[in-house]
């Protein structure tokens, strides 16, 4: 039998889908504070929010009327008729942010607007409680929310953890300390200040947020075409980390998610761009209000252009150009001494490594046997050992084949019980921000396992222990790597993470492309693939090219 819901449901449900969480409840406020011209906010959550949030802001506040009309569903001051959806110019627009908070919540707002009177208004799961004058409230608004979803239970258990919850509120702040520097923020959790952040452009703030990289090797984006003004900051070539956590994107201030423009920035880099690395960016995109569709997601992180196509081509222009500028200034002079050899000085050169590569063709073909095993010949290049069996001659990646055997082993490791350890005489000292010490702290027992004892101080984490087989030197640039994949735990999943983070870590622990050696590992290289019967590395790539002698008498012509 269909029957209408009752209205309490149908706003309940609403809500929910407004409030997702504590961060939301958090964006909401945050945003409303902005719409209202503030340019102090000061946020304060405890419980990761879940218990206590707080915002007050300088901004424009509310007189008794205004302030009853606020919390009523689909009450706004931003839009009044259809066409005003296709020019929003403001954060907020659709009047169910305040309605829906104090639907499942407990939440005071002390509100006053200048030359005023302050008003309190308490108002518990929609109704309200209390509603009074008061003279001694500032110009501005503070509202504070406590014990969120107390009215749905089945809401409620399904909200985070309070370290979850309050690592996305602060990393929801880091995007609006990015996208307002001329705004002043401040973030308390738990009693503690995470952030205090005063106006200042925009290299400041990201190095405030962006504490793990030199912010300073950024390069600027200045652009402007059609309708398209692109400004920023990019990484620069070989600036990168494993995931999209360092790329953030402004479209008209508004922080938005976009595979469009993800893939864009990321086509302008081109062969800079090293395979399965993601460059860093803080761009605000500036366009007109009615070219860009800001109503088609419910917490409006994505966006849809009128004119995708001018979008796409202008970021990769407006990154291309910064990059394209940054490597003409690094390229030495014509003319420069040494930097074009003459010819005969070439030719010499080349000379030389034909009479060496002889030498080393007399000297290291021998064949080596093991029963069973593809013949061990040589090493070529410092890059890929020469073999050969019954059927033909084969090519093995030795960098990759020592990495995927590694991850077996340490695989196997962290499957049975933990990495083996070692102990450094030294810490090495790593920069975080915020959120990266929060992940930290979310996954002690995690990092435990994977060899790392860490000490968290003021700015960072001190590492007094790594895995046994990873090189000191690679400590920073690993251990920033897997709390990147920490990150996407809660979305991808333990287990695949976990997975990743192995294989970084043999990547960085096997020997390197241009190594030297030895032929006593060269054989048990090629011992181990073929005994454990390994095809790839851990990240894909083929361990051994094969040319079979009938390929090869095929293409001489040979019968």
């Amino acid at each position: 039998m269909i029957r209408r819901l009752p209205e309490e449901v149908v706003r309940k449900i609403a809500a929910g889908e407004v409030v997702t969480g504590a961060f939301s409840v958090v964006k909401e406020l945050v945003e409303n504070s902005l719409d209202a011209g503030a340019k102090k906010v000061e946020v304060e959550i405890k419980g990761g929010g879940k218990s206590f949030i707080r915002v007050c802001d300088n901004g424009h506040g509310m007189d008794e009327e205004e302030a009853l009309l606020a919390i009523q569903p689909h009450t706004t001051s931003k839009i009044e008729k259809v066409e005003d959806l296709y020019r929003v110019s403001t954060y907020g627009f659709r009047g169910e942010a305040l309605s829906s908070i104090v639907k499942v919540s407990r939440v005071e707002i002390l509100t006053k607007k200048k030359a005023g009177v302050g008003v309190k208004l308490e108002v518990e799961g929609g109704k309200i409680k209390k509603v009074e004058s008061d003279e001694t409230i500032p110009e501005g608004t503070c509202v504070t929310v406590r014990d969120l979803f107390f009215n749905i239970p089945a809401r409620r258990k399904f909200l985070k953890s309070a370290s979850i919850e309050a690592r996305m509120v602060i990393e929801l702040m880091q995007k609006f300390i990015l996208s307002r520097t001329d705004v002043h923020f401040i973030l308390i959790r738990d009693g503690s200040v995470v952030y205090n952040a005063p106006p200042s452009d925009l290299r400041a703030r990201a190095a405030l947020v962006m504490t793990d990289v030199k912010v300073r090797d950024f390069l600027e984006v200045d652009f402007e075409k059609d309708f398209v003004k692109i400004s920023g900051l990019v990484s620069p070539p070989g600036v990168w980390r494993k995931t999209r956590t360092g790329q953030f994107f402004f479209v008209n201030g508004r922080y938005v998610l976009s595979g469009e423009l993800f893939g864009a920035f990321e086509v302008a880099y081109g062969e800079a761009l090293e395979k399965g690395y993601h460059p860093l960016c803080v761009l605000k995109i500036e366009l007109p209000p009615d070219k860009v569709d800001v109503n088609i997601h419910p917490q409006k992180l994505e966006v849809k252009f009128s004119h995708p196509e001018i979008v796409r081509s202008s970021l990769i222009s407006a990154v291309g150009k910064a990059i394209k500028e940054r490597i003409e200034r690094k390229l030495p002079e014509r003319g420069q001494t040494g930097v074009y050899p003459r010819p005969t000085e070439r030719v010499e050169t080349v000379r030389e490594s034909i009479v060496e590569l002889e030498k080393s063709y007399a000297t290291k073909i021998s064949p080596k046997e093991i029963e069973g095993l593809p013949r061990y010949l040589m090493i070529l290049r410092d890059r890929y050992i020469l073999a050969e069996d019954d059927e033909g001659i084969l090519l093995i990646d030795y960098h990759a084949s020592h990495e995927r055997i590694l991850y077996e082993k340490i695989k196997r490791e962290y499957e049975e019980k933990e990495l083996d350890s070692t102990f450094l005489l030294l810490p090495v000292f790593v920069n975080l921000d915020e959120v990266q010490k929060r992940v930290l702290n979310e996954n002690t027992q995690v990092l435990r396992k994977l060899g790392f004892r860490c000490e968290m101080v003021e700015e960072g984490v001190k590492i007094i222990a790594i895995p046994s087989v990873l090189p000191i030197q690679h400590v920073p640039a690993v251990i920033s790597e897997v709390i990147e994949e920490l990150r996407t735990s809660t979305f991808k999943g333990l287990p695949d993470v976990i997975q990743k983070i192995l294989a970084d870590i043999a990547c960085k622990s096997a020997v390197r492309t241009g190594d030297r050696i030895t032929e006593e590992d060269a054989i048990e290289i090629i011992r181990q693939i073929y005994e454990e019967k390994l095809i790839s590395c851990p990240h894909g790539r083929p361990l051994v090219f094969r040319l079979s002698y009938t390929e090869l008498d095929k293409y001489f012509g040979r019968s």
